[in-house]
């Protein structure tokens, strides 16, 4: 079953209210509201570092015109600019693209990594028999799945 980090999400803000803030340019939750639901901010913070990559602060929750909820949070644009970036909580649900990207991505460095530990038992491998044909054929296997994630010609043998 796949995650459902909307409706996580969704139960943290409907629990701590006071994080929900229709801010105006930069006008941000005072520090003793922030304080009193430190809890719940901290729980918050803990699920988008999983989920944003560029994740840097929970700012608030904040109401759209038509009614649903965006995260508003401070992430990385670059290596040398941090800015604020407002994520629509649907974008959270298990099947948005942005999970499915997500999802994906994972995949592909789960797959990176098999292919690393194999390549590194075979560095250390001092016989090169049947076990060693049978790296080789799954370090093959793996790549093919890595090409079919990347939907990239050629894998490097340098991943």
């Amino acid at each position: 079953m796949k995650n459902n980090y909307f409706d996580e999400l969704e139960a943290l803000r409907l629990a701590y209210p006071d994080l929900t803030l229709n801010n105006k340019g930069y006008e941000e939750i005072p520090k003793d509201v922030r304080e009193a639901n430190k809890e719940g901010n901290t729980k918050i913070e803990e699920l988008l570092e999983t989920l944003i990559a560029s994740f840097i602060k929970f700012q608030n929750f904040k109401q759209r015109d038509d009614g649903t909820f965006a995260i508003r949070c401070q992430t990385a644009w670059t290596p040398y600019f941090v800015g604020v970036s407002y994520f629509p909580m649907e974008d959270f649900k298990p099947d948005s693209p942005l999970m499915a990207e997500r999802s994906q991505m994972i995949k592909i460095e789960e797959i990176k990594a098999q292919i690393k530990e194999l390549e590194d038992e075979d560095e250390a491998a001092t016989s090169w028999g049947a076990a060693a044909g049978a790296r080789w054929e799954r370090i093959q296997s793996l790549k093919r799945a890595l090409r079919y994630y990347t939907k990239i010609e050629t894998v490097s043998d340098d991943i």
